[in-house]
């Protein structure tokens, strides 16, 4: 374990990793931390600074100040800039030592630290020895913190057992061993995370819980630096949605204490850094015709993947468009917004749903759509899906089928499967198109879409999955359509939008809506959106039919 946590912390970049790991170890070390890093703001040489002790260690209580470098430490970090190691230590030495210490902690012991990922390099180690005596002199003790040193006080202190057992190390080197292949279904990470965040939960006390989420946060950024390192952030995105939705739930079984919002915090700031490097690593396929066919790798796998970045992209439009909280790491609206537009128009597969389960995708980005103001493009792409499908029934082709089934799909391309009535059994893309010619205005389209369905899908049950107030308790963890909530079967599709709304009236007073939801009432209703696309449930219908 300890060596994965060293390879881990060699490859951490001080802006966005390290300086967010070590108040976290500082705080599993049983540590206060006085200060944390903050951009934009002058620190006086000084990135993290805490009071404490070293479990291990016979020296008193003391005040630590840390100066934070990633990777190694040659002799161009060391001096040179003043961005430099040692331009670093004289501000802390003159400055931050003399002019910014409380005189509550005045009294005590000084210690500074430089903390890197990697190591030392040997011509800088005979400059910091020299360097010592003089900070000896003025009452400090100067020491170092590289990766090897940092390895073993979280393996110590962050995963450590019981609260970190063999079993989790076992699962979590495996996912680490497993993580650049696309086709791993990252069940031991799964397995992993379910285990960290409910293993005698109520027995633990409120330190150790807030311990045990810092403990998914890390596993996740180890995941995360693996995933990246084999050019396979996908994986890392998967299993970010997992552990946000896992945490939630947590917090949720627990009632929501206070003390974990804060740990929960940085579990979604390091979601929400995954999500910008996949969007930047996307983006510019985004705008070439056909530019996810490199990705999807064949006929089969290539509008799997455009309807998954279509999900992708419309949850994290959502994020921007709550605006929650500031990060550095999102991109602006604007850009999700043009990235989801461009890929609908460029790559036709995102007109030719392989399952009735991307009415998930078709739904959201259409309501994305909508909510920024791009009513255009979503008519468009409606259009594009409604002609695809009657056109596919009609003549034979890639009609969206009723189950999930890969081998089914596979059968199709071979033309082993011909009748769309035995593969379309039920719908719920059908209705959803409907419902949107009528948000959109397009009345025409919406006479015609109707009239071609009564015919062509007249042995096609069209069906909405309504949520019931049991579903709280399953969608942060599973397929909740599955174990709650309400299927509900029209007899036919709406006649105009008076009739719609008259029924949809009708159906809306018997099912609950989103504000059940306890991340909806607590303005997270973001996480309404990963869950339908990570566990595969329903998308409640209340987001678009409130609009006709």
């Amino acid at each position: 374990m300890r060596l994965a946590i060293r390879e881990y912390l060699a490859g951490l970049r001080e802006s966005e990793e390290l300086d967010a790991l070590l108040p976290d170890l500082l705080l599993s070390i049983g540590m206060r931390l006085l200060e944390t890093p903050k951009r934009g703001v002058k620190q006086h040489g000084v990135d993290v600074a805490a009071i404490g002790r070293l479990p291990d260690e016979a020296a008193p209580r003391s005040l630590f100040l840390f100066v934070i470098k990633s990777g190694d430490i040659g002799q161009s970090d060391w001096d040179g800039s003043r961005q430099a190691i040692r331009p670093s230590l004289n501000d802390v030495r003159y400055d931050y030592v003399r002019n910014c210490v409380s005189p509550e902690y005045a009294n005590l012991p000084v210690v500074v630290v430089i903390c890197c990922g990697g190591k030392v390099e040997q011509d800088v180690c005979h400059e910091l020895t020299s360097l010592k005596d003089s900070f000896q002199e003025s009452g400090i003790r100067l020491t170092k913190w590289d990766g090897s040193y940092l390895s073993i006080l979280i393996e110590r202190h962050m995963m450590e057992e019981p609260a970190f057992p063999t079993i989790s190390q076992h699962r979590l080197r495996r996912a680490l061993a497993l993580i650049d292949l696309n086709e791993y279904r990252l069940d031991d990470y799964y397995a992993l995370v379910t285990d960290t965040l409910s293993e005698g939960q109520n027995s633990l006390t409120a330190k150790q819980r807030r311990h045990r989420m810092r403990q998914a946060n890390l596993c996740l950024r180890m995941v995360a630096r693996w995933a990246d390192e084999a050019d396979n952030l996908r994986q890392a995105l998967i299993a970010a949605e997992r552990t946000i939705l896992s945490s939630w739930d947590w917090m949720r079984q627990l009632g929501f204490p206070p003390s974990l919002w804060p740990e929960f915090g940085k579990v979604y700031r390091t979601y929400d850094m995954l999500q910008s490097r996949y969007f930047e690593k996307l983006r510019p396929a985004l705008y070439v015709k056909d530019g996810l066919f490199g990705y999807g790798g064949d006929r089969i796998e290539y509008p799997i993947r455009v309807f998954e970045t279509i999900g992708f992209l419309s949850t994290l439009g959502f994020e921007a468009l709550a605006a929650i909280g500031i990060s550095r790491y999102r991109p602006n609206l604007a850009e999700v917004t043009d990235g989801l537009a461009a890929l609908i128009a460029l790559n036709p597969a995102s007109k030719a749903p392989c399952f009735d389960g991307h009415s998930i995708e078709i739904a959201l980005g259409l309501y994305l759509l909508y909510r920024t103001n791009r009513q255009n493009d979503a008519a468009k792409w409606a259009l594009g899906l409604s002609r695809h499908i009657v056109n596919a029934c009609h003549l034979g082709g890639h009609y969206p089928l009723s189950s999930d089934s890969y081998d089914q799909l596979v059968d199709m391309e071979a033309e082993d499967w011909a009748s769309p009535e035995d593969a379309i059994d039920l719908s719920t893309i059908v209705p959803i198109l409907a419902d949107w010619f009528l948000i959109l205005g397009m009345d025409d389209e919406h006479e015609r879409f109707r009239g071609v369905a009564e015919n062509l899908f007249a042995k096609t049950t069209l069906q909405y999955w309504y949520p019931s107030t049991e579903t709280e308790e399953h969608i942060y963890a599973r397929n909740a359509a599955n174990e709650s909530g309400t299927t509900y079967v029209l007899a036919s599709l709406p006649d105009d939008r008076d009739t719609a709304r008259a029924a949809l009236g009708a159906i809306r007073t018997e099912f609950p809506g989103p504000d059940v939801f306890s991340c909806y009432s607590k303005g997270l209703q973001q996480l309404l959106f990963i869950a339908a696309r990570h566990f595969r449930t329903p998308l409640h219908p209340y987001y678009w039919q409130m609009l006709i």
